[in-house]
This record gives C-alpha cells, sequence and structure tokens, in this order.
C-alpha cells in the first residue's frame, strides 16, 4: 500500500473539509503534522477545522480574551470570560 504525501494529504483533507466531514479533515491534517511538525499552513488549516467543530483543544481550551473593548481603547469594559 502506496503512503500518502503531505500534498495528497492536504488534498484529502480540504476535500473533507468541503463535505463537512471534519473529523476526516481533522484525522488526515494531523497526520501531516506527525510527519512534518514545522508547516504554519498546515496548523493554519488545523485550526479552520477546529473552528467548525466547535472545539478547541490542547492549551488554548482554557484561553480566556476580553469580551468586549470600549470603543477607542484596547481596554476590556468587562471582566474577562
Amino acid at each position: 500500500m502506496k503512503t500518502m504525501t503531505v500534498q495528497e494529504s492536504m488534498e484529502r483533507a480540504r476535500t473533507s473539509f468541503r463535505i463537512g466531514d471534519y473529523a476526516q479533515a481533522e484525522a488526515l491534517v494531523l497526520g501531516v503534522l506527525e510527519r512534518k511538525k514545522r508547516l504554519p499552513e498546515v496548523h493554519n488549516f488545523l485550526g479552520t477545522v477546529y473552528g467548525r467543530m466547535g472545539t478547541t483543544p490542547g492549551p488554548f481550551a482554557s484561553s480566556r480574551r476580553p469580551s468586549s473593548c470600549a470603543p477607542g481603547t484596547r481596554k476590556p469594559t468587562t471582566t474577562w470570560a
């Protein structure tokens, strides 16, 4: 059985994403990252997949951000969410 190249895996991941099979897209992208960890565009696409899945895995799961900012300032108007 032939192993898919990184390019082939990413094309299949994009196709899976387009048809709404986010779990398959995630599996394919994670497979690519096991072989080639330093591909920023692959990490970015994985974030897009997770966004559609509505999940935030790993260290980002507990991250916090301000819920809103006052006009003309960068200070949050509410406490951290």
